[in-house]
């Protein structure tokens, strides 16, 4: 029943969000075809997701991150955040890396937080699984969305956790949910309500 009522209280206030910002629907621009690739890639964000209670939440970061694409470098692939504002390359732990786009540090987070997701000898270790092992990385990010949830400053609040995976707890805690200069959580709500919604009537047998 609880997770019932977040997921209603997430719908809500999609739609809020959605009329404030006077959304078009029409004006976002979503792919009539979708590759293999970003098929399998949505339905392992639904699987992971709905171990969790939201499927369609975790599919949508993951649209957001990389538009569920494979094996392409650059701001929508593999490796991102890959430089700074000077121009030059970020140290290893402040990259973002893989489908759901995890930093090094964010995944040992995680990983200590919920350590039966996997065990690793070194960095280079888990950082190779982040960028190889898809189902490894979203069920990573999946988790970190899990720990922006039950964070005491973002007390269980679906929009605040979404934010958070972007711009982190602290931010989110601070500023509120006027610290979205990326438009990250009216994407989110765009996602799941124009795009996820009806494509997962097809790509995954809901029942």
């Amino acid at each position: 029943m609880d997770c019932f009522v977040k997921i209603l209280s997430a719908i809500f206030f999609c739609i809020s969000i959605s009329v404030v910002f006077n959304y078009d629907a029409e004006a976002m621009e979503y792919p009539s075809k979708l590759s293999s690739g970003q098929r399998e890639l949505l339905t392992i964000a639904y699987e992971e997701g709905k171990a969790i209670g939201f499927p369609e939440t975790i599919q949508s970061i993951l649209w957001q991150e990389t538009r569920a694409k494979k094996n392409v470098y650059g701001s929508y692939g593999v490796i991102g955040d890959d430089k700074g504002k000077d121009g030059l390359t970020k140290p290893l732990g402040k990259k973002s890396y893989g489908a759901m786009q995890v930093r090094l540090d964010s995944a040992k987070e995680v990983l200590r937080r919920y350590p039966n997701l996997g065990k690793f000898k070194s960095d280079e270790e888990l950082l190779v699984a982040l960028l190889t092992n898809d189902r490894f990385n979203i069920r990573v990010g999946t988790y970190y969305f899990k720990m922006q949830l039950e964070d005491s400053r973002i007390k269980k609040s679906w929009d605040k956790a979404v934010l958070s995976y972007n711009v982190g707890a602290g931010n989110v805690s601070k500023h509120g949910l006027s610290f979205d200069p990326n438009r990250y959580l009216l994407g989110i709500c765009n996602h799941i309500k124009y795009f996820l919604k009806p494509l997962n009537k097809e790509l995954i047998s809901v029942k």
